[in-house]
């Protein structure tokens, strides 16, 4: 699975045109327009109905956030509770699987509420082997960035945006082409 994301360029234009006719429906994340336009040429003449969408206001739920302290989970070998920052005095308790969760490692925090791309998943507050995660932290598998899934999202030299939206751009078309 693929993803872009396009400004309102030739490129844009012309999947916003089929976004409005409702050919298409997008999501997913990347800025690069010419991958757009080989993706565009490869795939969506080919094959329109392997698009999906996702308004770009869905993906503004999707934080930059800070693991403050790492703990083991008291009912898992393999998992792992985390304190986790997204700006505030607020802490939020995470569970998470993955291998490389450990503290002050800046991470994307999707919240109850948010939908993870990949899945198409609604998250909400959940007990996890007995203990209550409070979202989740994301790989770019499952935010349909790449095909890596070995592990959460790692960001660096982004401790000044935590809390602010990863998906930035609001006024942009996502397009995801799998």
């Amino acid at each position: 699975m693929t993803d872009i994301i396009l400004g309102m360029g030739e490129v844009g234009q012309t999947l916003f045109d089929l976004l409005l006719d409702r050919k298409i429906e997008c999501i997913g994340i990347d800025s690069d327009n010419s991958k757009c336009k080989n993706y565009l040429d490869n795939e969506l003449i080919k094959n329109p109905e392997y698009l999906h969408v996702c308004l770009p206001g869905e993906l503004e739920k999707f934080k930059i956030a800070k693991i403050i302290k790492v703990e083991r989970h008291p009912n898992a070998d393999k998992l792992k509770v985390c304190d986790v920052s997204i700006g505030g005095k607020e802490i939020l308790k995470v569970v998470c699987g993955a291998k490389n969760a450990r503290e002050g490692l800046i991470s994307i925090y999707a919240p109850p509420g948010a939908v993870i791309p990949k899945t198409k998943f609604q998250l909400k507050i959940a007990k996890i082997r007995g203990v209550e995660s409070e979202g989740m932290l994301c790989s770019e598998n499952e935010l349909n960035l790449s095909g890596e899934s070995e592990g959460i999202i790692e960001l660096n030299n982004k401790e000044a945006e935590i809390g602010k939206s990863y998906f930035k751009n609001k006024s942009e078309t996502s397009v995801n082409i799998s």
